[in-house]
């Protein structure tokens, strides 16, 4: 043992003696550089010069050092820092990231930084911490943290650490959106207890601002937890409806279309039903239902009540008002909807029958009702005959008629006459020739404006003749009054009386057109 330390002594001994002794032969610095620089020329040496060019260094040695720059930083270095730090110029210490990153594969370079997988391992620990505190995490919120491309983080830091070192799951519908199953277990349970006490339509974002979960994650869980309703859309506007406001709704149409036989669709659509009558028909399929502008009348009303009424009205020779067999909410509109919509069926008889605000009148009735009218009339046609009254009428529609044909031809014969005029100045004018066209031209203007003058003052003429015949004298064996007088007093015992007007002047040309 003695004997190996005095070896050592001896040989530390020789070393230094070597470092102290000078040597005879050594180099100048300038012989050193035109060396280095003829080795550089022959491409026998391969060496970067240092920015300020003072030193050499071989991509080798630079190779080495940019890896222990590597190490040092953690993995992830910038390159522009570490020029800086090797004092070599930017374009090399690129040439050798790159280099490094084709021969390792666990070093990525990668938008002027070189990282190693140390450092991604680094980034999936991290980011294991993060979404296990906020249970969902986005790529693009990890591409903000680290300042990396997404595209990096989401294949070789979130998929390939996905189920080891990050203990989370990835959305199916969106791939670059990760979460734990404790988080998506408490989104289920909040959605689940939101819809629930939910009991009419509500707007989506009124539940996601109460619960506080994201609407991409609401949408993507609403379907595994079977909620008790349906969503109508996904866009921004959606809306929640309850099984049980469905239900709420069938069960109050249903209810009140037993109760009264018909639906109106102002009271379906405050229900929340945007197409009251498709809603219906969906919930009558069988019924025989009929769908007017304003409601829905069941086969019930309209067979049991309205057609046997109408019936009765025409076997009795009498009139029934609907407006008193159906339900007192039905406007007259309605009323007169529903009897023009029997009236058109096949089987249907409209000619025995006249529908009046409400009341429908059998045709017989309103006959009989105005028989005293005739009895008035063959009395007068009778006096009137007797006085020569009538007589004299005949006589002047005689001499009236003679007198419009008179005028006729005289207007025939002016007619020909300006048609005649028009020729010949179309005549003269076709012969002028070529000279004095001006004078021509303008003359020609004036007759035209002439003419269409003449000719409004014709069609005027015309037009006065024929007002004329159209206001010849009439003879008038009843008035308006006359029935009127007649009829009040059988509409007044029936409470009808405010029709009197309505019924006379439906029956006075009748009457005047058998009587004159």
């Amino acid at each position: 043992m003695s004997a190996d330390w005095d070896e050592i002594k001896r040989l530390a001994a020789d070393f230094q003696k070597a470092q102290l002794t000078s040597t005879l032969q050594r180099l100048s610095e300038r012989n050193c550089v035109e060396i280095v620089t003829l080795l550089l020329e022959k491409n026998l040496l391969e060496a970067f010069f240092t920015n300020d060019g003072k030193e050499y260094i071989t991509p080798d040695q630079l190779e080495r050092e940019v890896q222990d720059e590597l190490y040092v930083n953690g993995g992830r270095i910038n390159l522009v820092e570490v020029s800086k730090t090797l004092n070599v110029d930017l374009s090399r210490i690129e040439e050798i990231a790159l280099r490094i990153s084709e021969t390792d594969p666990e070093i990525h370079f990668m938008l002027g930084q070189l990282i190693n997988e140390q450092y991604i391992t680094h980034i999936a620990e991290e980011v294991n911490e993060r979404l296990s505190q906020k249970g969902e995490i986005t790529v693009s919120d990890l591409t903000q943290l680290f300042d990396l491309p997404s595209d990096f983080l989401q294949h070789d830091v979130m998929e390939k650490h996905l189920g080891k070192i990050i203990r989370g799951r990835q959305d199916t519908s969106n791939p670059r959106v990760f979460f734990t199953q404790s988080y998506i277990q408490r989104c289920k349970a909040k959605i689940r207890g939101a819809l629930k006490a939910i009991t009419r339509p509500t707007n989506v974002a009124t539940i996601l601002q109460q619960i506080n979960v994201q609407e991409k994650t609401f949408h993507s869980l609403f379907d595994e937890i079977a909620p008790a309703g349906q969503v109508t859309s996904k866009q921004a506007n959606a809306q929640y409806i309850p099984h049980i406001y469905t239900k709420m709704q069938a069960d109050w149409v249903t209810s009140f279309y037993k109760q009264n036989g018909f639906l109106e669709y102002e009271g379906v659509n405050k229900l929340g039903v945007s197409d009251a009558k498709q809603f219906i028909r969906k919930q009558f399929p069988n019924e025989d239902i009929l769908y007017l502008k304003r409601c829905a009348i069941g086969s019930k009303i309209i067979d049991l009540t309205v057609l046997s009424s109408l019936n009765e009205c025409s076997a009795t020779k009498s009139y029934v008002d609907l407006s008193s067999i159906l339900p007192s909410n039905m406007s007259e509109e309605d009323v007169e909807e529903i009897f023009e919509t029997i009236m058109a069926r096949k089987n249907a008889t409209p000619g025995n029958f006249v529908f009046l605000q409400s009341i429908v009148f059998s045709q017989q009735y309103l006959n009989d009702l105005i028989q005293p009218c005739h009895e008035m009339a063959k009395s007068k046609a009778k006096t009137a005959v007797e006085s020569g009254i009538y007589q004299q009428y005949l006589a002047e529609k005689q001499l009236s008629g003679k007198s419009s044909t008179a005028q006729d031809y005289d207007d025939e014969s002016k007619s020909d006459k300006r048609e005649e005029r028009r020729k010949k100045a179309a005549t003269g004018k076709a012969g002028g020739g070529s000279q004095g066209r001006e004078t021509k031209t303008k003359s020609t203007k004036k007759h035209q404006r002439g003419r269409a003058n003449v000719a409004d003052s014709d069609d005027e003429q015309e037009t006065r003749a024929g007002a004329g015949k159209k206001g010849s004298k009439s003879f008038e064996l009843v008035k308006l009054e006359d029935i009127v007088n007649i009829i009040s007093k059988t509409l007044e015992d029936e409470g009808l009386e405010y029709l009197s007007d309505t019924i006379a002047a439906l029956y006075h040309r009748f009457v005047l057109s058998i009587y004159t």
